[in-house]
């Protein structure tokens, strides 16, 4: 599987060399790689190690390495088989393989759904208020006599946005909008 960089591979096999990381060791960087990525602990905060007999810049690729193989088997949706597989290219000992599995297992659909809300897509509209405002006067002219509207677009993530116009700029948004409305009709039926 190609889905993991041979740089995470060569971290991950350090990983199975108790010399350089105890078992123990590995659990706790396994804890911690998940608690970082779901955002319960603060990202330049690093596991304790102190009581264990471990090697600290292999622990750190090591972290890196259990950080991405996560986040790459729950983008794919890697069942446990598949994953499987990548320990044992890693050359992992099984009681290693076995806590990351059961780590992935544990945290897959918390990762998935921290991975689903990661991207650059704009949120969604779901309600759209408005209001007719009449100004008699403000605070450098005594009569301004003007009409103002007050739109409130309403989205998906919980955030307004209010939008203040005169009569004409609220005619030049709802053309342009018409304008879109239309395009957007025209590429569906292509």
């Amino acid at each position: 599987m190609d889905i993991v960089p041979k740089s995470v591979i060569k971290g991950l096999r350090l990983c199975g060399d108790d010399k350089l990381i105890s078992g123990k060791a590995f659990e706790i960087i396994i804890e911690h790689a998940c608690q970082t990525v779901l955002g319960n602990i603060a990202q330049n905060n690093e596991p304790d190690l102190s009581k264990e007999n471990t090697n600290l810049s292999v622990a750190k690729q090591c972290h890196g390495s259990v950080t991405v193989l996560m986040l790459e088997a729950a983008k794919h949706d890697l069942q446990e088989e598949q994953l499987g597989m990548i320990l044992d290219d890693c050359g992992l000992p099984q009681k290693q393989k076995e806590a990351f599995a059961f780590s992935y297992n544990h945290y897959k659909e918390d990762l998935r759904d921290k991975l689903s809300k990661v991207g650059r897509h704009a949120p969604n509209l779901v309600d759209v208020e408005w209001r007719l405002d009449y100004n008699l006067k403000n605070n450098r002219i005594n009569k301004v006599n003007e009409l103002q509207y007050t739109i409130s677009l309403k989205q998906d993530n919980g955030e307004q946005v209010d939008l203040v116009c005169t009569r004409d700029e609220l005619q030049d948004l709802v053309g342009k909008l018409k304008e879109a409305s239309k395009a957007l009709e025209r590429a569906s039926q292509i």
